[in-house]
């Protein structure tokens, strides 16, 4: 009965425990350690490990961090909680400030259908469209159903499909960006933002620039 903000389905690859989160009690998933596998600098010192950094709900992050832009994905979309991520969304007045969406194209159909105001990014195979069709040198707003903004891998972003993103007023967020200097080029590209495991690597970036 909680939404908690976690990349994977299972929380093996960052905590302690193994297991599905959605088969878990949220005692079960807050008694874990969140940081158990952070390892930054790949030497196996783990330097947060034991800290008491759990895996929080979406209510915990809105209210540590009510001013920001979030960017949220439902990653089991097969569970359709959609109404229930936008119960939490309005209880804390987020609308504007949110972007959401899934890979599935039920799941972001569900989405749209229940607040098309709210930013909705591409799901994957309209993403994988709008990315060859630039490649292919045709329109992807005529040969693609669209949507508000694009996360996109590495690998789909190049100065093509940015200048036609820019064109079409459609952001693009890169994931999952962890190299210094792909960092600088990916925002000398111009895109709109980029996710991370080293937030302090960007941290840096993005105060030099």
């Amino acid at each position: 009965g909680h939404l908690v903000l976690l990349h994977d389905e299972d929380v093996d690859a960052t905590t302690d425990g193994t297991g599905l989160v959605i088969e878990k009690t949220l005692a079960e998933i807050q008694a874990l350690d969140a940081a158990y596998w952070w390892d930054p600098d790949g030497n196996a010192s783990y330097p947060l490990r034991g800290q008491g950094i759990k895996i929080p709900t979406l209510e915990e992050g809105f209210t540590a961090f009510p001013d920001v832009a979030w960017n949220l994905e439902i990653k089991d979309a097969e569970n359709e909680y959609e109404a229930d991520l936008l119960a939490i969304i309005d209880q804390f007045g987020m609308r504007e400030k949110v972007c959401w969406g899934s890979a599935a194209d039920g799941s972001s159909a569900r989405l749209r259908a229940l607040a098309p105001e709210i930013c909705l990014y591409y799901p994957t195979n309209a993403a994988t469209c709008f990315v060859i069709s630039v490649g292919d040198g045709l329109d992807p707003m005529v040969e693609c159903e669209h949507y508000d903004a694009l996360n996109l891998p590495e690998g789909g972003i190049t100065s093509e499909v940015v200048a036609a993103a820019k064109a079409n007023h459609i952001p693009i967020w890169a994931w999952t960006i962890n190299d210094r200097q792909f960092m600088i080029d990916l925002l000398d590209m111009g895109v709109e933002g980029i996710i991370t495991d080293r937030c302090d690597i960007l941290r840096e970036v993005l105060d030099g620039r």
